[in-house]
């Protein structure tokens, strides 16, 4: 099977637009497959009493500029994943239904708006199952199964760092049987090699 590698840039760029620009410009010159972006409004993901909300805020980047990230990746004949966090994202992203690849986000996963309606519009769905028993998971392709080959499960333990002993890495292979697809986002620390050889 083929492995492809994903780069997450998530908020990495801390809300600035040549940070941004630079770390993509970065990812274009080494061997990584594909670019994943997160991309989120403020206002439709907190409420202005969360205390995170003025953090929020800072990080987000414009639609603008998420454009003109995009129209440099495609140039460069990179392959990109957008995740949204909330409707208005979501529509954002229909835009590129032909040339990007969508992720749903753990907090979206039972949004079945966003969903059905991704499955008929992009051609690769990368679909958050952490929280997720494998009987419903599997229910899932069951209930889509004309679209299954769209699906990529997507595993990951969502603490940062993970520590090894709370992976269910065995999870991964049982995802693999549903399609032949899966994928694994890793949130071990960069401070362990060993650790990371391991996963």
């Amino acid at each position: 099977k083929e492995i492809k590698f994903i780069a997450e840039i998530a908020s990495s760029h801390n809300g600035s637009k040549k940070n941004f620009l630079n770390l993509i410009k970065s990812l274009i010159k080494v061997d990584v497959d594909i670019i994943k972006i997160q991309i989120f409004k403020p206002d439709e993901l907190a409420h202005s009493s969360y205390k995170f909300y003025k953090v929020l805020k800072r990080i987000n980047l414009s639609y603008n500029n998420i454009d003109e990230a995009l129209k440099f990746i495609f140039k460069n004949k990179k392959e990109v994943i957008l995740e949204p966090f909330d409707y208005s994202s979501y529509l954002y992203c229909k835009k590129y239904k032909n040339k990007a690849f969508l992720k749903i986000s753990s907090s979206e996963t039972d949004n079945a708006a966003i969903f059905n309606d991704a499955l008929l519009n992009f051609k690769k769905i990368f679909f958050s199952v952490p929280g997720k028993n494998i009987k419903d998971i599997k229910k899932i392709f069951k209930n889509n199964h004309r679209y299954k080959n769209k699906i990529i499960p997507t595993y990951g333990f969502q603490s940062f760092p993970t520590n090894l002993k709370d992976l269910r890495l065995p999870m991964l292979k049982n995802l693999s049987k549903l399609n032949g697809n899966a994928c694994y986002a890793d949130h071990t620390s960069s401070d362990s090699i060993a650790l990371n050889l391991l996963v």
